[in-house]
Protein backbone atom coordinates (compact mmCIF):
# COMPACT_ATOMS: atom_id res chain seq x y z
CA UNK A 1 0.00 0.00 0.00
CA UNK A 2 1.38 3.35 -0.86
CA UNK A 3 0.84 6.29 1.44
CA UNK A 4 -2.49 7.16 -0.08
CA UNK A 5 -3.37 3.99 -1.91
CA UNK A 6 -5.77 1.12 -1.42
CA UNK A 7 -4.77 -1.58 1.03
CA UNK A 8 -4.36 -4.91 -0.77
CA UNK A 9 -6.12 -8.04 0.42
CA UNK A 10 -2.69 -9.63 0.98
CA UNK A 11 -1.66 -6.79 3.28
CA UNK A 12 -5.00 -7.01 5.08
CA UNK A 13 -4.48 -10.70 5.66
CA UNK A 14 -0.95 -10.21 6.99
CA UNK A 15 -2.07 -7.54 9.42
CA UNK A 16 -5.19 -9.36 10.54
CA UNK A 17 -3.26 -12.56 11.15
CA UNK A 18 -0.46 -10.77 12.97
CA UNK A 19 -2.49 -8.39 15.12
CA UNK A 20 -5.16 -9.80 17.43
CA UNK A 21 -7.62 -6.95 17.93
CA UNK A 22 -10.16 -7.92 20.56
CA UNK A 23 -13.52 -6.24 20.79
CA UNK A 24 -12.46 -4.32 23.85
CA UNK A 25 -9.55 -2.06 22.88
CA UNK A 26 -6.01 -3.22 23.49
CA UNK A 27 -3.76 -1.94 26.23
CA UNK A 28 -1.83 0.09 23.69
CA UNK A 29 -4.88 2.03 22.57
CA UNK A 30 -5.90 2.51 26.19
CA UNK A 31 -2.50 4.08 26.74
CA UNK A 32 -2.70 6.52 23.84
CA UNK A 33 -6.31 7.69 24.02
CA UNK A 34 -8.59 8.36 26.97
CA UNK A 35 -11.60 7.93 24.74
CA UNK A 36 -10.71 4.30 24.21
CA UNK A 37 -10.19 3.89 27.94
CA UNK A 38 -13.77 4.99 28.45
CA UNK A 39 -14.94 2.43 25.91
CA UNK A 40 -13.07 -0.28 27.79
CA UNK A 41 -14.53 0.77 31.16
CA UNK A 42 -18.09 0.72 29.84
CA UNK A 43 -18.31 -2.08 27.29
CA UNK A 44 -21.58 -2.28 25.41
CA UNK A 45 -20.93 -5.68 23.84
CA UNK A 46 -21.80 -8.81 25.90
CA UNK A 47 -18.78 -10.85 26.96
CA UNK A 48 -18.39 -14.59 27.26
CA UNK A 49 -16.84 -16.14 30.37
CA UNK A 50 -15.23 -19.43 29.33
CA UNK A 51 -15.45 -20.73 32.93
CA UNK A 52 -19.25 -20.81 32.99
CA UNK A 53 -20.32 -20.58 29.38
CA UNK A 54 -20.43 -24.32 28.82
CA UNK A 55 -19.06 -25.88 25.65
CA UNK A 56 -17.31 -23.36 23.40
CA UNK A 57 -19.44 -22.54 20.37
CA UNK A 58 -17.60 -22.75 17.05
CA UNK A 59 -16.36 -19.46 15.66
CA UNK A 60 -16.52 -18.30 12.06
CA UNK A 61 -14.74 -15.49 10.24
CA UNK A 62 -16.91 -13.06 8.29
CA UNK A 63 -16.26 -10.08 6.04
CA UNK A 64 -18.72 -7.29 5.37
CA UNK A 65 -19.68 -5.63 2.15
CA UNK A 66 -18.02 -2.28 1.54
CA UNK A 67 -19.61 0.57 3.50
CA UNK A 68 -19.08 4.29 3.99
CA UNK A 69 -17.95 5.65 7.34
CA UNK A 70 -16.72 8.90 8.84
CA UNK A 71 -13.39 8.91 10.67
CA UNK A 72 -14.13 10.03 14.22
CA UNK A 73 -10.50 10.54 15.12
CA UNK A 74 -7.02 9.38 14.22
CA UNK A 75 -5.10 7.37 16.79
CA UNK A 76 -1.49 8.32 17.64
CA UNK A 77 -0.17 5.02 16.33
CA UNK A 78 1.52 3.87 13.14
CA UNK A 79 2.28 0.40 11.81
CA UNK A 80 5.25 -0.15 9.51
CA UNK A 81 5.69 -3.42 7.59
CA UNK A 82 8.90 -4.04 5.70
CA UNK A 83 11.42 -6.57 4.46
CA UNK A 84 14.54 -7.22 6.49
CA UNK A 85 17.60 -9.41 6.73
CA UNK A 86 18.05 -8.47 10.39
CA UNK A 87 17.09 -11.31 12.74
CA UNK A 88 17.18 -9.18 15.90
CA UNK A 89 13.87 -7.50 16.72
CA UNK A 90 15.65 -5.46 19.40
CA UNK A 91 17.96 -3.84 16.84
CA UNK A 92 15.04 -2.96 14.58
CA UNK A 93 13.01 -1.57 17.49
CA UNK A 94 15.98 0.55 18.59
CA UNK A 95 16.20 2.28 15.20
CA UNK A 96 12.51 3.16 15.25
CA UNK A 97 12.62 4.37 18.85
CA UNK A 98 15.08 7.10 17.82
CA UNK A 99 12.67 8.66 15.28
CA UNK A 100 11.27 12.09 16.18
CA UNK A 101 7.61 11.91 17.19
CA UNK A 102 7.81 8.28 18.34
CA UNK A 103 6.75 7.97 21.95
CA UNK A 104 7.48 4.27 22.22
CA UNK A 105 7.36 0.82 20.63
CA UNK A 106 4.42 -1.50 21.29
CA UNK A 107 6.49 -4.66 21.58
CA UNK A 108 3.40 -6.81 22.12
CA UNK A 109 2.30 -5.94 18.59
CA UNK A 110 5.73 -5.79 16.90
CA UNK A 111 6.99 -9.05 15.45
CA UNK A 112 8.25 -10.97 12.44
CA UNK A 113 5.19 -11.76 10.37
CA UNK A 114 6.45 -13.75 7.43
CA UNK A 115 9.34 -15.15 5.46
CA UNK A 116 8.98 -14.95 1.68
CA UNK A 117 11.81 -16.19 -0.49
CA UNK A 118 14.28 -16.01 2.36
CA UNK A 119 13.38 -12.42 3.19
CA UNK A 120 11.91 -11.76 6.62
CA UNK A 121 8.97 -9.41 7.07
CA UNK A 122 8.78 -7.34 10.23
CA UNK A 123 5.83 -5.41 11.58
CA UNK A 124 6.72 -2.45 13.79
CA UNK A 125 3.92 -0.88 15.82
CA UNK A 126 4.74 2.66 16.93
CA UNK A 127 3.02 4.71 19.62
CA UNK A 128 3.35 8.35 18.57
CA UNK A 129 3.27 11.63 20.41
CA UNK A 130 -0.27 13.02 20.42
CA UNK A 131 0.69 15.97 18.20
CA UNK A 132 2.94 13.99 15.84
CA UNK A 133 2.41 14.42 12.10
CA UNK A 134 2.24 10.87 10.75
CA UNK A 135 3.40 11.86 7.28
CA UNK A 136 6.42 13.69 8.72
CA UNK A 137 7.21 10.70 10.94
CA UNK A 138 7.09 8.32 7.98
CA UNK A 139 9.25 10.65 5.89
CA UNK A 140 11.93 10.54 8.59
CA UNK A 141 11.54 6.77 8.83
CA UNK A 142 12.26 6.44 5.11
CA UNK A 143 15.39 8.54 5.52
CA UNK A 144 16.82 7.00 8.69
CA UNK A 145 15.68 3.39 8.98
CA UNK A 146 18.26 1.10 7.38
CA UNK A 147 17.19 -2.31 8.71
CA UNK A 148 13.85 -2.41 6.87
CA UNK A 149 13.26 -2.05 3.15
CA UNK A 150 10.11 -1.71 1.02
CA UNK A 151 8.30 -0.21 3.99
CA UNK A 152 4.52 0.18 3.98
CA UNK A 153 2.89 2.63 6.42
CA UNK A 154 -0.50 1.81 7.92
CA UNK A 155 -2.33 4.35 10.03
CA UNK A 156 -4.88 3.62 12.74
CA UNK A 157 -8.15 5.49 13.13
CA UNK A 158 -11.53 5.07 14.82
CA UNK A 159 -14.65 4.94 12.67
CA UNK A 160 -18.33 4.42 13.38
CA UNK A 161 -19.92 1.34 11.85
CA UNK A 162 -23.39 1.39 10.27
CA UNK A 163 -26.20 0.13 12.49
CA UNK A 164 -26.42 -3.10 10.46
CA UNK A 165 -23.96 -4.82 8.14
CA UNK A 166 -24.31 -7.82 5.85
CA UNK A 167 -21.36 -10.12 6.57
CA UNK A 168 -20.35 -13.24 4.65
CA UNK A 169 -18.25 -16.32 5.22
CA UNK A 170 -17.25 -17.26 1.68
CA UNK A 171 -15.89 -20.69 2.69
CA UNK A 172 -19.35 -22.00 3.56
CA UNK A 173 -21.31 -19.43 1.54
CA UNK A 174 -23.08 -18.09 4.62
CA UNK A 175 -24.35 -14.52 4.90
CA UNK A 176 -26.09 -12.89 7.82
CA UNK A 177 -27.05 -9.49 9.19
CA UNK A 178 -24.68 -8.29 11.89
CA UNK A 179 -25.79 -5.54 14.28
CA UNK A 180 -22.78 -4.39 16.31
CA UNK A 181 -23.62 -3.27 19.84
CA UNK A 182 -20.38 -1.31 19.88
CA UNK A 183 -20.20 0.73 16.67
CA UNK A 184 -16.95 2.61 17.29
CA UNK A 185 -14.16 0.38 15.98
CA UNK A 186 -10.55 0.69 15.04
CA UNK A 187 -9.68 0.75 11.34
CA UNK A 188 -6.40 0.34 9.54
CA UNK A 189 -6.14 3.19 7.04
CA UNK A 190 -3.87 4.93 4.57
CA UNK A 191 -1.30 7.36 5.90
CA UNK A 192 -3.15 10.56 4.96
CA UNK A 193 -6.51 9.64 6.49
CA UNK A 194 -7.48 12.05 9.25
CA UNK A 195 -10.35 13.25 11.44
CA UNK A 196 -13.61 13.84 9.63
CA UNK A 197 -12.65 12.04 6.42
CA UNK A 198 -15.28 9.97 4.64
CA UNK A 199 -13.86 6.56 3.76
CA UNK A 200 -15.02 3.32 2.21
CA UNK A 201 -14.18 0.33 4.36
CA UNK A 202 -14.83 -3.34 5.05
CA UNK A 203 -15.16 -5.10 8.40
CA UNK A 204 -13.60 -8.43 9.33
CA UNK A 205 -15.29 -10.02 12.33
CA UNK A 206 -15.04 -13.40 14.06
CA UNK A 207 -18.41 -14.50 15.45
CA UNK A 208 -19.35 -17.20 17.93
CA UNK A 209 -23.11 -17.53 18.42
CA UNK A 210 -23.37 -14.08 16.84
CA UNK A 211 -21.08 -12.68 19.56
CA UNK A 212 -18.03 -10.91 18.08
CA UNK A 213 -14.73 -12.26 19.37
CA UNK A 214 -12.52 -10.14 17.10
CA UNK A 215 -13.46 -7.13 14.99
CA UNK A 216 -11.29 -4.98 12.73
CA UNK A 217 -12.09 -2.54 9.92
CA UNK A 218 -9.92 -1.83 6.87
CA UNK A 219 -10.04 1.27 4.70
CA UNK A 220 -10.50 0.55 0.99
CA UNK A 221 -10.40 4.16 -0.18
CA UNK A 222 -10.56 7.70 1.18
CA UNK A 223 -13.19 9.76 -0.63
CA UNK A 224 -12.22 12.96 1.18
CA UNK A 225 -8.53 12.46 0.51
CA UNK A 226 -8.99 11.78 -3.19
CA UNK A 227 -8.31 14.67 -5.51
CA UNK A 228 -11.30 15.72 -7.60
CA UNK A 229 -10.94 17.35 -11.02
CA UNK A 230 -12.98 20.36 -12.10
CA UNK A 231 -13.08 22.49 -15.24
CA UNK A 232 -13.79 26.22 -15.17
CA UNK A 233 -13.52 29.22 -17.52
CA UNK A 234 -12.27 32.15 -15.44
CA UNK A 235 -11.30 35.61 -16.60
CA UNK A 236 -8.11 37.19 -15.25
CA UNK A 237 -5.78 40.08 -16.06
CA UNK A 238 -2.36 39.42 -17.59
CA UNK A 239 0.36 40.77 -15.30
CA UNK A 240 3.43 39.34 -17.06
CA UNK A 241 4.34 37.63 -20.33
CA UNK A 242 7.18 35.15 -20.48
CA UNK A 243 9.73 35.66 -23.23
CA UNK A 244 9.08 32.23 -24.67
CA UNK A 245 7.01 30.79 -27.50
CA UNK A 246 6.14 27.12 -27.76
CA UNK A 247 5.41 25.96 -31.30
CA UNK A 248 3.92 22.61 -32.33
CA UNK A 249 2.37 21.10 -35.41
CA UNK A 250 2.03 18.08 -37.70
CA UNK A 251 3.47 17.14 -41.08
CA UNK A 252 2.88 14.47 -43.73
CA UNK A 253 4.39 13.30 -47.01
CA UNK A 254 3.25 16.46 -48.81
CA UNK A 255 4.90 18.96 -46.48
CA UNK A 256 7.49 16.98 -44.52
CA UNK A 257 10.79 18.63 -43.67
CA UNK A 258 13.39 17.06 -41.44
CA UNK A 259 14.67 18.44 -38.16
CA UNK A 260 17.72 20.22 -39.59
CA UNK A 261 15.70 21.87 -42.36
CA UNK A 262 13.06 22.99 -39.87
CA UNK A 263 15.68 24.44 -37.56
CA UNK A 264 17.29 26.35 -40.43
CA UNK A 265 13.94 27.64 -41.64
CA UNK A 266 13.02 28.94 -38.19
CA UNK A 267 16.21 30.99 -37.82
CA UNK A 268 15.32 34.64 -37.06
CA UNK A 269 17.90 36.04 -34.65
CA UNK A 270 16.45 39.57 -34.71
CA UNK A 271 13.23 38.17 -33.15
CA UNK A 272 14.26 35.18 -31.05
CA UNK A 273 16.83 32.52 -30.30
CA UNK A 274 16.02 28.86 -30.88
CA UNK A 275 16.21 26.90 -27.62
CA UNK A 276 15.21 23.56 -29.14
CA UNK A 277 13.61 21.94 -32.19
CA UNK A 278 12.41 18.34 -32.24
CA UNK A 279 10.76 16.33 -35.03
CA UNK A 280 9.20 12.97 -34.20
CA UNK A 281 8.39 10.73 -37.15
CA UNK A 282 5.38 8.52 -36.48
CA UNK A 283 5.47 6.56 -39.76
CA UNK A 284 8.57 6.29 -41.95
CA UNK A 285 6.53 5.30 -45.01
CA UNK A 286 3.99 8.11 -44.92
CA UNK A 287 6.28 10.65 -43.24
CA UNK A 288 3.57 11.44 -40.73
CA UNK A 289 5.35 13.41 -38.04
CA UNK A 290 4.95 15.94 -35.27
CA UNK A 291 7.26 18.75 -34.31
CA UNK A 292 7.89 20.96 -31.30
CA UNK A 293 10.04 24.06 -30.95
CA UNK A 294 10.87 26.37 -28.06
CA UNK A 295 11.86 29.90 -28.99
CA UNK A 296 13.35 32.51 -26.61
CA UNK A 297 11.95 35.91 -27.53
CA UNK A 298 13.99 39.09 -27.54
CA UNK A 299 11.05 40.91 -25.89
CA UNK A 300 7.65 40.17 -24.30
CA UNK A 301 5.93 41.16 -27.55
CA UNK A 302 5.33 37.91 -29.42
CA UNK A 303 3.46 39.41 -32.38
CA UNK A 304 6.43 39.95 -34.74
CA UNK A 305 7.65 36.40 -34.09
CA UNK A 306 4.19 34.97 -34.66
CA UNK A 307 3.81 36.85 -37.94
CA UNK A 308 7.12 35.40 -39.14
CA UNK A 309 6.10 31.88 -38.09
CA UNK A 310 2.74 32.27 -39.77
CA UNK A 311 4.37 33.23 -43.08
CA UNK A 312 6.99 30.46 -42.84
CA UNK A 313 4.55 27.62 -42.12
CA UNK A 314 1.98 28.91 -44.63
CA UNK A 315 4.65 28.65 -47.32
CA UNK A 316 5.26 25.04 -46.31
CA UNK A 317 1.51 24.33 -46.05
CA UNK A 318 2.04 23.20 -42.44
CA UNK A 319 -0.56 23.77 -39.75
CA UNK A 320 0.88 24.90 -36.42
CA UNK A 321 -0.05 26.32 -33.04
CA UNK A 322 1.92 28.77 -30.92
CA UNK A 323 1.52 29.65 -27.25
CA UNK A 324 3.17 32.03 -24.81
CA UNK A 325 3.19 31.57 -21.02
CA UNK A 326 1.23 34.35 -19.34
CA UNK A 327 1.07 35.22 -15.66
CA UNK A 328 -2.41 36.26 -14.49
CA UNK A 329 -3.71 37.84 -11.31
CA UNK A 330 -6.04 34.90 -10.63
CA UNK A 331 -5.82 34.04 -6.91
CA UNK A 332 -9.12 32.19 -6.46
CA UNK A 333 -11.36 29.99 -8.61
CA UNK A 334 -15.12 29.70 -8.22
CA UNK A 335 -15.93 26.00 -8.61
CA UNK A 336 -19.52 25.76 -9.78
CA UNK A 337 -19.91 22.07 -8.92
CA UNK A 338 -18.95 22.84 -5.31
CA UNK A 339 -20.63 26.26 -5.26
CA UNK A 340 -17.62 27.78 -3.57
CA UNK A 341 -14.51 29.82 -4.28
CA UNK A 342 -11.15 28.14 -3.62
CA UNK A 343 -7.86 30.01 -3.34
CA UNK A 344 -4.96 29.18 -5.65
CA UNK A 345 -2.42 29.33 -2.77
CA UNK A 346 -0.66 32.22 -4.51
CA UNK A 347 -1.41 35.70 -5.77
CA UNK A 348 -1.04 34.67 -9.41
CA UNK A 349 -1.43 31.81 -11.85
CA UNK A 350 0.57 31.02 -14.99
CA UNK A 351 -1.34 29.71 -18.02
CA UNK A 352 -0.58 29.02 -21.68
CA UNK A 353 -1.98 31.90 -23.76
CA UNK A 354 -2.10 32.50 -27.46
CA UNK A 355 0.56 34.80 -28.87
CA UNK A 356 -0.11 38.49 -29.43
CA UNK A 357 -1.33 39.55 -25.99
CA UNK A 358 -0.15 42.51 -23.93
CA UNK A 359 0.25 43.02 -20.18
CA UNK A 360 -2.95 44.46 -18.71
CA UNK A 361 -5.35 42.62 -21.02
CA UNK A 362 -8.19 40.52 -19.65
CA UNK A 363 -7.81 36.88 -20.62
CA UNK A 364 -10.59 34.28 -20.83
CA UNK A 365 -9.16 30.76 -20.61
CA UNK A 366 -9.98 27.16 -19.75
CA UNK A 367 -8.70 25.92 -16.42
CA UNK A 368 -8.44 22.37 -15.08
CA UNK A 369 -7.88 22.10 -11.34
CA UNK A 370 -7.46 19.24 -8.89
CA UNK A 371 -9.02 19.88 -5.48
CA UNK A 372 -8.05 17.87 -2.42
CA UNK A 373 -9.32 18.59 1.07
CA UNK A 374 -10.68 21.94 -0.05
CA UNK A 375 -7.40 23.10 -1.59
CA UNK A 376 -6.18 23.36 -5.18
CA UNK A 377 -3.26 20.95 -5.44
CA UNK A 378 -2.63 21.30 -9.17
CA UNK A 379 -3.86 23.43 -12.05
CA UNK A 380 -3.41 23.71 -15.79
CA UNK A 381 -4.80 26.57 -17.82
CA UNK A 382 -4.78 27.40 -21.52
CA UNK A 383 -6.46 29.88 -23.82
CA UNK A 384 -8.50 28.04 -26.43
Amino acid sequence: MNSEGKMTSKTMAVIFAAVVIVLFMTATLALVTSAMEEEAKNPKQPSVNPNNAGPQAPSLDFESQEFEAVVKYSLPALIIIGDTKEASAEKIDAQFAAIDGVRGIDKTQSAFVGNEGGTLKYKETLVLENDADKTAVFNEIQQKITLLQNMQPISMVVIQLPETLTVTNSDINLSKEFTPAQRNVQAFSSLGTTDGDMIKAVLKVTLSNDVPLQMQAFENSNMTGQAMTFFENPVAKITELDRLIYVQGDMNAENFIDENALKQGLQKEELYAIDSVNVQVYDENTHEAGFFAQLALNSEDSRPAFEFLQAFFAGKKILFKAAQPAKTDLNAVFVHDLNQSIGTNSESLWIMAKTGHSVGEDLNFSLMISVQRGKIVSSQGAEE
